[in-house]
């Protein structure tokens, strides 16, 4: 593609060099694969800044370079042309082949241009789909999938890229993520062309608080968006709550008149995210819950067991597969969305009721030890945790035994809440590793072991993951529910910089099929 077609829609500062170059690849990591038409992002990250690896990315065969300041070892004939200079490349990373060669894009913010210049290089592919995001800090990944599968049960070709997985029409795709909640801007762009060419005609995606931080949705039309709720999660990255609201707010603000906004307007942060949005708003809530401010649809739970819930979603009878209240938000945003998407009722109602829910979240494992139920779930705040023993204690049931670790290198704040939420709403609690990282374990455990009442004799620690659940199975009878929280879907543990295969689900299984000794 020429470059000049790349820069449409772009407001620059300056360009040094051919505009109309051609481009076949884009990248903003030297570690990646380069042609001999590459376009460099430098991207001012929060671990390392792009522009110091200008000079790399020049050897490796960039022609083009975007970026906020040019390198200060330009040849004099360009260096002369351009009057802003405020940084020096690393030693080892100094521009060697001649600068004449390589065009340099200037302008003031790569990251938030970068998204739109990403769409034009692969066609601008959001204006082709209807896309909906999904944020907040519980929720996302089950009302993503829950959409999901609903499209594709209406008939409706559709892609999902959400934490569980990213899939297209139903077959489960390979992308490339830095981390396991959302792509990187090329390669989501790059994922939204594929679902263009595989006759997708929406994408139901997760907006996490990172990608929005990141403007990792600059450049894509976003045709509805869902707010979920908002608790403390990932103050490891975001500097404080706030910033952490902040980020999610974003994908209110990237709405145009077109779209819509479904808001959980009993979360306490919901006037936040609508304040500067330009969609239609559609407010949703519990009708059971004593809100002040009138809601759009409402939902109102009659019964349900732990294989699903009669509910009332707007006033239909509804029978779904899961259940809590949280899940009932969940479901009914869905029918809101679905509502405006222009489908009807009867349509809706019935392809709800046929929905399985995601992978890892409040997912039953069979076994065959007589009257246990197992549960694994994802929860790893303390408000998904309390959503969930919550909703298990409402169940009939002899005791509650939760195993629950903290995730290392991640919020640390939010770890002795977790174990004094479980303890608290558990009759057993046995405290193991999450992912550890390269944090020490110990220290987490630690950490996690501040928030329980010591003087209860309801919990104990096990370090080994796998040994926590095998206890929990050994100590459980008929009548029992065993949660294994915080890694749900996850088929991996992460020790030091390794990921281990681990499965709760699958090791859950196996030792309830096992008798116990």
């Amino acid at each position: 593609m020429n470059l000049a077609d790349i820069l449409k829609k772009i407001e620059i500062k300056e360009i040094i060099g051919d505009s109309n170059i051609e481009i076949d690849n884009l990248t903003q990591d030297t570690r990646e694969y380069f042609s001999e038409k590459t376009l460099y992002f430098a991207v001012p990250g929060t671990q390392v800044d792009g522009h110091d690896f200008i000079g790399q990315a020049i050897e490796k065969g960039s022609v083009v370079i975007v970026c906020e300041r040019l390198p200060n070892n330009l040849d004099s004939r360009l260096k002369q042309s351009f009057s802003v200079n405020e940084k020096p490349l690393h030693g080892s990373d100094k521009v060697k082949r001649s600068d004449s060669e390589v065009v340099f894009v200037v302008v003031d913010s790569v990251s938030k241009k970068m998204g739109q210049m990403v769409s034009n290089f692969y066609g601008n592919p959001s204006e082709k789909l209807q896309i909906i995001a999904i944020t907040g800090t519980n929720g996302k990944t089950t009302i993503a999938t829950i959409l999901y599968q609903s499209l594709l049960n209406l008939g409706k070709k559709t892609a999902l890229f959400s934490t569980a997985g990213d899939f297209i029409n139903g077959v489960e795709i390979e992308t490339q993520k830095k981390a396991s909640s959302s792509m990187e801007i090329i390669e989501f762009q790059k994922s939204l062309k594929q679902a263009v060419d595989s006759g997708c005609e929406y994408v139901c995606i997760e907006a996490t608080s990172h990608a929005l931080d990141q403007n990792r949705l600059n450049g894509t039309k976003i045709v509805g968006a869902i707010y979920t709720n908002l608790t403390q999660d990932h103050l490891d990255y975001h500097e404080n709550f706030d910033d952490y609201a902040q980020a999610k707010q974003k994908l209110f603000s990237l709405l145009n008149i077109d779209s819509f906004a479904l808001i959980n307007i009993d979360d306490k942060y919901a006037a936040m995210m609508i304040e500067k949005t330009k969609a239609k708003i559609i407010t949703y809530g519990d009708v059971d819950f004593k809100n002040p401010i009138s809601r759009d649809i409402l939902f109102k739970i009659e019964n349900f067991g732990i294989s699903g819930t009669k509910v009332l979603l707007d006033g239909n009878n509804a029978q779904v597969k899961f259940v809590g209240k949280f899940n009932m938000y969940n479901i009914l945003s869905v029918y809101g969305a679905l509502i405006e998407l222009g489908f009807n009722i009867e349509e809706i109602l019935k392809t709800l009721s046929d929905i399985d829910g995601a992978r890892g979240r409040m997912e039953i494992v069979t076994g065959s030890r007589e009257g246990v139920v197992g549960i694994v779930d994802y929860a790893h705040t303390s408000d998904a945790l309390e959503n969930v023993l919550k909703t298990l204690n409402e169940l009939p049931h002899n005791k509650i035994i939760t195993v629950v670790g903290a995730g290392g290198d991640r919020d640390s704040g939010k770890r002795p809440q977790m174990a004094q939420i479980t303890q608290n709403n558990s009759d057993y609690t046995i405290l193991t590793a999450d992912n550890p990282r390269t944090e020490d374990l110990v220290q987490i455990l630690n950490d996690m072991l501040a928030g329980c009442d010591s003087d209860k004799d309801n919990f104990e620690i096990i370090s080994d993951r796998e040994l926590a659940i095998k206890k929990a199975v050994d100590i459980s009878t008929a009548g029992d529910i065993i949660l294994v929280a915080g890694k749900g879907h996850e088929d991996y543990q992460i020790i030091g910089t390794t990921k281990h295969h681990f499965d709760d689900v699958e090791v859950l299984e196996r030792y309830l099929k096992l008798k116990k000794q």
